[in-house]
C-alpha cells in the first residue's frame, strides 16, 4: 500500500486543492471528503508523489447529480492540465458512459469508454489500475468485495505522477482512497560491496565509441560491458546529475523541497555510507547541496571530498564509502574539449590515473565492487531523442527551469569481477536507470526515488 485516506481524523492533511470547494464532511456511514461547488469550474484535488509509476487508485464515490454531472478519479498526475482520468458521465447523446481520458494542455483524448448505468446518491468504488503504457477501468457496486472490469487502454504519455479526484457539475463525496503498487519491473538482483560512479561530461556515443584519443577507456569498453543504447534524459548537464540522484529533472540553485525523495536520503535510511568526490565543489555537476538533507546538516555535506587525494587514499586504506561519485575537473572531464578532438586524450589520461589503481586493487574484486563510468550528456548539438518507456517527462515546468531538450545518445561502461566480460547491450537506458541499479545493487529495494522506481534493471549485464 502507497497511500490510504478515509477521512476519519475529519482532516484532509494529504490533499492539495486545486479548484472547488473540499471539506470533509460527516455521513451516516463516517467522514467523507465532499465537493459541494458545482460550478462549471472543474474542482480538483490532488495527493500522493510525483515519483509513482504502476500502482492502482480507487475510491468510493457518490455524486450528488446524474444528470449532468461528472465524477473522476485520475492517475499519474503531473499537473492540473496534464493527467488520465477514469470518469463516470454521460455522452451527447445522454447515454451514462464509463470513460478512460487523457489530459494534455487541458485538450482530452478519451481512450476507451463503454456504457455503464450509474445513479445519484449510491456508493462506486472506482478503480484506475496504471501499470507500464497499460490503463484498466473497474467498478464496484458492493465496496470494493468484487470488481466488474470495464475495459483497458494502451498510452505512453505518462510515466508516473500522483493521484487526484475530480468534478464537473455536481457536488461530490468521497471515501476509503487507496492507492497500491500494482506490476512493476524485476528488481536487480546484483549485491555489491561499493559502488563508484565515475561521471564524464558532454559527448555523444560516435565521439567516444571507438575514439583513438580514449584508448584506456575503449580498452576498458571491450574487457567489461557497454550500454551501446544510452540517452541522457536533458540538455544542459545539471537536470541529468539531478536525474542520477532524485530520479527527476530539476536544475535547481537552492535546495530542494523538503521531503524530496533522493539518493542520499535513500542511503542514509538504508545505514549505507556515501560520499561525492569534486576537484570543484561548484560545479553544476555538484548537485549534493541542493538535496534536503545535505542542504540542512553539515555533517552531511562533509561528505562532499576532494578527489586528490581522498579517492585513492580511500581505496588504499579500505574505507571507502558504500556509494561514491566522482566527477573530475572541468579540463578533465571532457567538457572542455568539444567534439571527437585530441583534447578528449586529457580525459582518458585522468581515468587511467585515477580509475587504473582502483580497478587493480585487490579489494575491488574481492568486494565485488562495481565501476560506472558514464557521461552525463551528448554533445550539445546532440537533441536525439530515444523511444524508450522510462524517459522523465521534459514537463514544461522543467524546461522553464533550463532544461531544453532531451540530452542525446551516448554510452556508459560497467566494470567489475560480476560483470559480463565483452558485453555490448543494445537495451534503451536513461540515468534513472543507474540510480535503480546503485541503490538496488547496495540492497535498498523500497521507496526508490522518482523514475528509479520503475526503471527497467540491468541483470542482463552480469554473469
Amino acid at each position: 500500500m502507497l497511500f490510504s485516506d478515509d477521512f476519519e481524523s475529519g482532516k484532509a492533511a494529504n490533499w492539495t486543492t486545486v479548484s472547488g470547494t473540499w471539506a470533509v464532511c460527516a455521513a451516516p456511514t463516517g467522514n467523507r471528503y465532499c465537493q459541494s461547488d458545482p460550478a462549471f469550474l472543474p474542482p480538483l484535488a490532488f495527493a500522493g508523489d510525483v515519483g509513482w509509476a504502476d500502482y492502482s487508485v480507487q475510491t468510493s464515490v457518490r455524486l450528488d447529480d446524474d444528470a449532468k454531472g461528472r465524477v473522476s478519479v485520475l492517475g499519474r498526475v503531473q499537473d492540473k492540465y496534464h493527467f488520465y482520468e477514469l470518469r463516470l458521465e454521460k455522452d451527447t447523446a445522454g447515454v451514462k458512459r464509463w470513460w478512460i481520458a487523457k489530459n494534455v494542455s487541458n485538450l482530452y483524448t478519451i481512450l476507451a469508454s463503454g456504457p455503464l448505468d450509474y445513479a445519484r446518491d449510491t456508493d462506486y468504488v472506482l478503480k484506475l489500475t496504471l501499470t507500464s503504457a497499460v490503463l484498466r477501468a473497474s467498478v464496484s457496486t458492493d465496496g470494493g468485495t468484487t470488481y466488474q472490469a470495464l475495459g483497458s487502454a494502451t498510452d505512453r504519455q505518462y510515466r508516473v505522477g500522483r493521484i487526484g479526484l475530480k468534478t464537473k457539475s455536481t457536488g461530490a463525496a468521497f471515501d476509503n482512497v487507496t492507492v497500491l503498487s500494482a506490476g512493476g519491473t524485476p528488481p536487480n538482483t546484483r549485491r555489491f560491496g561499493h559502488i563508484v560512479l565515475v561521471t564524464l561530461e558532454n559527448h555523444s556515443a560516435s565521439e567516444v565509441v571507438g575514439s583513438p584519443y580514449l584508448p584506456y577507456f575503449n580498452e576498458l569498453a571491450s574487457q567489461y560491458a557497454i550500454a551501446t543504447n544510452f540517452y541522457a534524459n536533458a540538455h544542459p548537464s545539471a537536470p541529468n546529475y539531478f536525474a542520477f540522484t532524485t530520479g527527476r529533472l530539476f536544475n535547481q540553485t537552492t535546495p530542494l523541497p523538503t521531503g524530496t525523495n533522493n539518493v542520499v536520503r535513500a542511503l542514509n535510511a538504508a545505514g549505507r555510507s556515501w560520499r561525492a568526490y569534486f576537484d570543484e565543489p561548484l560545479s553544476s555537476a555538484n548537485v549534493f547541496p541542493f538535496l534536503p538533507e545535505v542542504a540542512a546538516d553539515a555533517k552531511q555535506a562533509a561528505n562532499i571530498v576532494s578527489i586528490t587525494p581522498s579517492f585513492i587514499d580511500a581505496v588504499n586504506n579500505n574505507v571507502l564509502p558504500r556509494y561514491a561519485l566522482v566527477h573530475p575537473r572541468y579540463a578533465d572531464n571532457g567538457h572542455a574539449c568539444r567534439g571527437a578532438q585530441p583534447c578528449l586524450g586529457t580525459t582518458d589520461i585522468w581515468l587511467q590515473k585515477f580509475i587504473a589503481p582502483y580497478i587493480a586493487n585487490p579489494s575491488f574484486a574481492a568486494n565485488h565492487d562495481l565501476l560506472i563510468i558514464t557521461w552525463d550528456e551528448g554533445n550539445l548539438l546532440d537533441h536525439t531523442c530515444s523511444t524508450g518507456p522510462t524517459t522523465i517527462l521534459l514537463t514544461s515546468d522543467a524546461q522553464k527551469a533550463g532544461a531544453w531538450t532531451c540530452g542525446g545518445h551516448t554510452v556508459f561502461l560497467l566494470i567489475g569481477a560480476d560483470v559480463k566480460p565483452r558485453y555490448a547491450s543494445t537495451t534503451i537506458y536513461h540515468d534513472e536507470a543507474l540510480l535503480r541499479l546503485m541503490l538496488e545493487g547496495l540492497g535498498v529495494t523500497k521507496n526508490l526515488p522518482g523514475a528509479a522506481s520503475f526503471a527497467p534493471n540491468m541483470n542482463e549485464f552480469f554473469r
